[in-house]
């Protein structure tokens, strides 16, 4: 009788009775999202966002031989079935962020596969990726405030816990200079969502800078100082010039989205590619840095030499690094935000993650007159300095793009003039 019924509802009523179903079934979530207590749902939001930022791999397998490992694993594959489920729930799949994340995580996965790579590392680090990028897509929406609230207190429980390691055992936990959180160049990706986060909320209540802004960054800037990363010190010099004269409306004609996108890729082709560096010794080293920035030139030699064939268009997947080596020396990564992202995806990977930073940079430029967007648009050039010398396929700066993207303009205020 049941296959009767459907069969005489034809395939659009059935289509339609699938819809009307989903339908209701996303305003019923969207009411009871809309309605949970504020603490409960900045709670879970903690709970979701630690696995995906846990601390360093030397403090997970070196505690009491490994006993924090599969705790951390089972809890962000928790977190990332129970964000896909929210998400399906709350979010739009025609979501053009979305899509874009989406395709860079297939890229990946394709020259994963190519390479005959691990499937098992694609999925836990791009799975996570992609699930910080759903959860900001889903909670922009309807509880911004409750979102940036319970990253702000994930990110700053996680720094003070590096901060107190750094200041116990300054020479490292386990291995030499790494720490709870990790190697000291990564400490950048807990302070400027910590930074990112408290200003968002600042902008909600309508206040330039209020005492928790003060504390947040003050834990902020002493964990980047006391790690003495000279790259993510720069960095943080320049958002805090940049923080200072955004508030007034003048600068932020020209300290916009676009703006830093333009001066990231102009300094790509600059340090990178054509090595300026090699003729400006004495400003290099008055910034505590070598012409090779600290063996970064080498690295780069040898991922643009891989660069070829087919690892230009497929790129070499997450087992990839395998193959950067360097006088003997084994590195991760490839140290910079495009090649990784060439490196990882090939082609396609470094065109979804530009279209990501694209579509964020031109959001905070069409916004740029709101005090809250030009904040952003500094941060955003904090994490592209860091991003001359470090990789970006990270957790943190998902989702300070995907909150770039979806953060609401009728919370932001306008923030017009000082």
């Amino acid at each position: 009788m049941i296959y009767f019924d459907c069969h005489l509802l034809g395939s659009e009523g059935l289509q339609q009775m699938i819809g009307d179903a989903l339908r209701h079934s996303r305003e019923r979530a969207d009411e009871l999202l809309r309605g949970l207590n504020p603490c409960v749902l900045i709670a879970v939001v903690v709970l979701l966002v630690i696995p995906m930022m846990p601390p360093s791999p030397s403090i997970l397998y070196n505690w009491h031989e490994g006993a924090l490992v599969e705790i951390f694993r089972a809890w962000r594959w928790a977190s990332v079935a129970l964000i896909a489920f929210g998400f399906l729930l709350c979010g739009s799949l025609k979501n053009p962020f979305v899509i874009a994340m989406v395709v860079l995580c297939g890229a990946v996965l394709v020259s994963t596969y190519v390479n005959g790579g691990s499937y098992r590392d694609w999925a836990y680090d791009w799975f996570a990726y992609a699930s910080v990028v759903l959860l900001a897509a889903a909670l922009c929406k309807t509880r911004p405030k409750e979102l940036a609230w319970g990253i702000l207190v994930a990110t700053a429980s996680m720094a003070l816990c590096n901060v107190a390691s750094i200041v116990v055992c300054p020479l490292g936990v386990y291995d030499p200079l790494v720490y709870f959180y990790g190697n000291r160049n990564i400490a950048y990706q807990l302070s400027f969502l910590i930074m990112t986060c408290t200003l968002l909320l600042d902008g909600m209540k309508g206040v330039s800078f209020s005492v928790r802004s003060f504390a947040a960054i003050l834990l902020a800037v002493a964990q980047v100082v006391l790690a003495h990363s000279v790259t993510s010190c720069i960095a943080l010099a320049f958002a805090a010039i940049g923080l200072v004269l955004v508030r007034w409306s003048a600068p932020r004609k020209v300290l916009n989205g676009l703006t830093m996108v333009a001066a990231s890729l102009l300094s790509f082709v600059l340090v990178v590619v054509c090595r300026i560096q090699d003729y400006l010794v004495p400003l290099v080293s008055a910034l505590g840095k070598n012409v090779t920035f600290s063996g970064r030139t080498p690295i780069w030699d040898l991922a643009l030499g891989l660069f070829n064939g087919e690892g230009a268009v497929f790129g070499y997947g997450v087992s990839g690094n395998a193959l950067i080596r360097v006088n003997g020396v084994h590195y991760a990564h490839t140290h910079n935000i495009y090649l990784d992202a060439w490196f990882l995806g090939g082609l396609v990977a470094l065109l979804a993650m530009g279209a990501l930073v694209i579509m964020s940079a031109f959001r905070l430029y069409r916004l740029r007159n709101a005090r809250c967007f030009a904040m952003l648009a500094i941060m955003l050039g904090a994490y592209l300095i860091v991003g001359i010398t470090e990789p970006m396929t990270r957790v943190s700066f998902f989702i300070f793009l995907a909150l770039c993207y979806h953060w609401p303009q009728s919370v932001a205020g306008s923030g017009r003039a000082m």
